[in-house]
């Protein structure tokens, strides 16, 4: 109550409800004495007078270092922090952001782009917690800056992952530069920020000036914590997990003084995989790191050789058969295909309610009832994930999280019936709760793929509409209504498609991540949007839409391409299902010609081209678009710890 109380007043209250940095801004706030009208009230307290913790003299000082220039009648004001040395601890920035948000409220109308060209909090004594208010109040005030400046603070690890929610929290880039030198940074903790903006719509960076991308450029001298046996990270470690992240993550990172070749590399495609420059690390001698790709590139490689296949027969009657993509003494990462349930429970009947988990069945009886839930005449209740993982891993002693129908049977998340990728499991319950609270606290990456109607105005995007959830347990489907949970999505175009009979249907591949996690969220942000998913009829609104796409695809179009998480010791892992892996999908796209988007060219997207004039065709494509061989995904045998 008194998060919505304070957030009724502040510049995030909208139709979009209450955003998450709204609500957390609150919690400090409150939880730091630092009241303010309206969460006074909302707490019973009265008229208890607002206090910001700040003196008159600190006060004072902060509006001759923080400038703000807005035009009455403008949408946009410009702002200059310039807070380097000014003596500010974990409860002095508190104080500041306290103040800030309130000179903020008062002086810029909302709403309006706030932007910045530099924030310097450089030369302080700020620590995980102060960092931790600094990046909430940027968030929930959207500002974007050209420089961000906390070099010479006290930040750990815990610092990073709340700059990182920051960093990721639109679909245009918050900061442009980043510096963090001379703070307490480990190598894993970089590692984590830089799986985390790998693939992310926002990065590299748009310049509009130099028409061009521009990845995000990173300044870490002297930022890491010393070693416990030579007295400091080698920079042959960074470079080891830059090598790493290329693999895991699809990913190219720049190192070093930008030069005409790296230029070149950089700028010779439309928008390359080089999501960070890291402008003061030097590559020891004989290292190599691999050249930019495109950035859409990843989505279209073949999948790893553990990925299951369709059934042998008739693709119609079989499901494909889950697998496991990651697996060590805390998590499996499990394919699930579409066609797969994650919903039921062992009361409600089905494969689940006839396992009894303390006493599993025979290992040919568990092949047999493995085979008989790939059988697609079965109902969605016969082939659930969570029977299968019971089957699969149940009779290993330490996952006691598996066993257990109070754990989920060790499921982090849910995936809907249709929707295929990668599902995180923990396997011992200490893991579990551990995945569920890296879940809440927005730090499990999550980027899907999904086919829908129509094409975008714009080539990337945010929804911020709100989720009522409330009509789901009679309808089976959610709504955009002001009374329900904040929830963002941000949206990247792929690629775009026609099909080829004469109806002329435009649609377009997008990538999404997920910044919250709500039931339905990608499909009812689309179809809110006007971009309904294909083969989605809770959210088609015209019949005939979804009987054309009956005749392309049976299912909905949407596929988890990536989850990104960190293991118990803090290091990240990051596992990927290219579209190859879901022959339904890659077929469907197989039957539509590609038109346009950023895999049109050197992507190796499925789709339809029409015939290049006076060429014979390339006898390395076949007629759906694919290219023989497929590039292939990195390696699984590799390490997908940074």
């Amino acid at each position: 109550a008194a998060a919505r109380a304070l957030a009724r007043l502040g510049r995030g209250w909208s139709a979009g409800g209450v955003s998450e940095a709204h609500r957390k801004l609150a919690h400090l706030f409150h939880e730091g004495g630092l009241m303010v009208r309206g969460v006074a009230a909302a707490n019973g307290i009265g008229n208890t007078p607002a206090t910001s913790g700040a003196t008159p003299e600190q006060e004072e000082e902060w509006l001759t270092r923080c400038d703000i220039e807005h035009e009455e009648g403008s949408t946009t004001a410009t702002l200059l922090i310039s807070m380097s040395s000014a003596g500010l601890d974990d409860l002095g920035i508190l104080a500041w952001a306290f103040w800030f948000d309130a000179r903020l409220e008062a002086l810029v109308p909302k709403p309006a782009t706030l932007r910045a060209t530099e924030v310097d909090f450089s030369g302080n004594q700020i620590g995980d917690y102060g960092a931790s208010v600094l990046a909430v109040v940027l968030e929930k005030h959207d500002l974007h800056c050209d420089v961000l400046r906390l070099n010479g603070n006290s930040m750990y690890d815990a610092s990073l992952r709340d700059l990182v929610r920051y960093l990721t929290s639109s679909d245009q880039a918050t900061v442009r530069e980043l510096a963090l030198g001379e703070n307490a940074f480990s190598v894993r903790g970089v590692a984590w920020l830089l799986a985390c903006v790998a693939l992310h719509p926002a990065y590299p960076v748009w310049s509009e000036d130099l028409c061009r991308f521009e990845p995000l450029r990173l300044q870490l001298g002297g930022s890491f914590q010393p070693d416990a046996e030579d007295g400091g990270v080698q920079s042959e470690e960074l470079v080891s997990v830059l090598q790493d992240l290329s693999t895991a993550c699809h990913m190219n990172v720049l190192v070093g003084e930008e030069n005409e070749e790296m230029s070149d590399k950089l700028f010779a495609m439309e928008k390359s995989n080089c999501a960070a420059h890291i402008c003061d690390l030097t590559l020891p001698e004989g290292a190599l790191l691999e050249d930019p790709v495109p950035h859409a590139r990843p989505y279209f490689l073949e999948g790893p050789p553990e990925a299951g296949d369709v059934a042998e027969g008739d693709a119609s009657k079989t499901r494909m058969s889950p697998c496991i993509l990651f697996d060590d003494d805390s998590f499996v990462v499990v394919y699930k295909p579409g066609g797969w349930g994650c919903h039921g429970n062992a009361k409600e009947g089905g494969t689940l309610g006839k396992l009894n988990p303390l006493k599993l069945p025979s290992e040919e009886e568990t092949n047999r009832i493995i085979q008989m839930m790939t059988n697609a005449g079965h109902n969605a209740d016969a082939a659930c994930i969570k029977a299968w993982l019971l089957l699969t891993l149940g009779k290993d002693k330490d996952a006691d999280a598996i066993r257990d129908p109070e754990a989920d049977h060790g499921l982090c998340h849910r995936l809907d019936l249709g929707t295929s990728g990668p599902m995180l499991v923990g396997k011992t319950l200490d893991s579990y709760e551990f995945a569920k609270q890296q879940i809440r606290d927005r730090d499990v990456v999550k980027d899907y793929l999904a086919l829908v109607h129509g094409r975008f105005a714009k080539p990337r995007g945010t929804c911020r509409e709100a989720i009522d959830k409330s009509p789901y347990e009679a309808e089976r489907r959610v709504r955009i209504h002001e009374s329900g949970q904040s929830a963002v999505t941000l949206y990247e175009v792929v690629a775009e498609y026609e099909s080829v009979d004469a109806s002329k249907d435009n649609y377009s591949l997008v990538h999404l991540r997920l910044i919250t996690g709500r039931t339905h969220q990608i499909r009812v942000h689309m179809a809110h949007m006007g971009h309904p998913l294909v083969g989605d009829w809770k959210y088609i609104e015209k019949r005939e839409v979804g009987l054309r796409d009956d005749q392309i695809i049976r299912r909905i179009f949407l596929h988890k391409f990536r989850v990104t998480f960190m293991d118990m010791d803090g290091l990240p892992v990051s596992i990927s299902c290219p579209l190859r892996m879901d022959p339904q999908l890659w077929s469907c796209l197989g039957k539509l010609r590609l038109t346009g988007g950023m895999a049109l060219h050197g992507c190796d997207a499925p789709g339809l081209r029409p015939p290049a004039p006076l060429r014979s065709p390339s006898p390395q494509r076949v007629a759906g678009g694919a290219a023989k061989p497929p590039l292939r995904s990195p390696s699984p045998k590799r390490a997908r710890r940074m």
